[in-house]
């Protein structure tokens, strides 16, 4: 017996078939008002750039009895300077990223080397040294991609 689901007044009827596109009615050996659950096989999604392209499910296909999954890839922008624009704003936003991880491993190393500073201890020149090439560490030329950390005194 085939359930059926009312809106409203309004509409008519709904079946579950209807209402799920993988309840199929099968070819072979189909008693009226009965339905069949197909599980659909899994294909995996395309690989895409994300910052660019959506994938999108399409309308799965029946295949031999088998339900195989369907995905479209499909372009965000048209315009290619509004993409490049896109791509360009993420570069920008990975190495700021990079750049305040990289300033915030060199602020723990000199909060290790603090103590050589404190009133009751006579900083090194060695330390002292260490310290400013710490404190130079964003001005390096490939900062944040590149760095030559100092060694420790």
């Amino acid at each position: 017996m085939k359930n059926f689901l009312r809106l409203s007044d309004n509409h008519w009827p709904v079946t579950e078939v209807d209402l799920n596109p993988f309840l199929i009615k099968p070819s072979r050996n189909f008693k009226p008002n009965e339905t069949e659950y197909v599980e659909p096989s899994a294909v995996p999604a395309p690989e895409i750039n994300v910052l660019t392209q959506v994938v999108v499910e399409v309308q799965p296909v029946l295949v031999d009895g088998v339900v195989t999954q369907q995905w479209e890839v499909q372009e965000q922008y048209t315009d290619s300077a509004e993409k490049e624009a896109v791509l360009e704003r993420h570069r920008v936003a990975e190495l700021a990223y990079a750049a305040r991880t990289e300033r915030s491993v060199r602020d723990a190393k000199l909060a290790a080397s603090d103590y050589a500073g404190l009133s009751d201890n006579t900083m090194t020149a060695e330390m002292a040294a260490y310290r400013k090439a710490l404190r130079d560490v964003p001005a390096q030329a490939e900062f944040p991609s590149t760095i030559a950390w100092p060694t420790s005194p």
